[in-house]
C-alpha cells in the first residue's frame, strides 16, 4: 500500500474470518493518506451491513489526519431519489471518505483490473443515480 500504483489482491476466507474488517483496516490506511474509498460489495443487503458495521467501529473515532471524525457514505439503487442525490453530491465533493455501495449499482465493468481502481468515487456516484438495484 506504500507504493503509487494501485494495489491488486484477492482476499479469500471462510465466513466470519474476518475479510471485512482487513478490507477496513486498508481503507483506513487510504483515508488516511488522502484517498477517497469505495467498498463494493456483492449485494445491497451486503453493502447496507457493511455500512452499519463501518459506522459502529468508527463511531467516535477522529482521523489523525485531520482532526475530524470519518465520514461515511452508503450509497444503493433503493435509496429515495433526494437521499440518493445528496450522498452523490457529498462524494463528489470529497465530504465521504469512505464510499460502501453494492457492485451491480455499477453498469459498466471495467476493461482491465487496473481501471477498475483508477477510477474515481465520483464515477460511482454517478453510475449509481438511476439504478433500482
Amino acid at each position: 500500500m506504500r507504493r503509487p500504483q494501485p494495489m491488486r489482491r484477492l482476499l479469500q476466507g471462510d465466513v466470519g474470518s474476518g475479510k471485512t474488517i482487513v478490507a477496513m483496516q486498508a481503507a483506513l490506511v487510504a483515508i488516511e493518506n488522502g484517498a477517497q474509498v469505495a467498498l463494493m460489495a456483492p449485494t445491497e443487503i451486503l453493502a447496507t451491513q457493511h455500512y452499519l458495521s463501518a459506522r459502529k467501529l468508527l463511531s467516535g473515532a477522529i482521523s489523525p489526519s485531520t482532526g475530524q471524525p470519518y465520514k461515511i457514505a452508503l450509497l444503493t439503487g433503493s435509496l429515495d431519489d433526494r437521499t440518493k442525490r445528496e450522498t452523490q453530491r457529498r462524494i463528489m465533493r470529497g465530504d465521504a471518505q469512505f464510499v460502501i455501495a453494492p457492485t451491480p449499482c455499477r453498469r459498466t465493468r471495467p476493461t482491465s483490473p487496473t481501471s477498475a481502481w483508477s477510477s474515481s468515487t465520483s464515477s460511482i456516484a454517478s453510475a449509481c443515480s438511476s439504478d433500482s438495484s
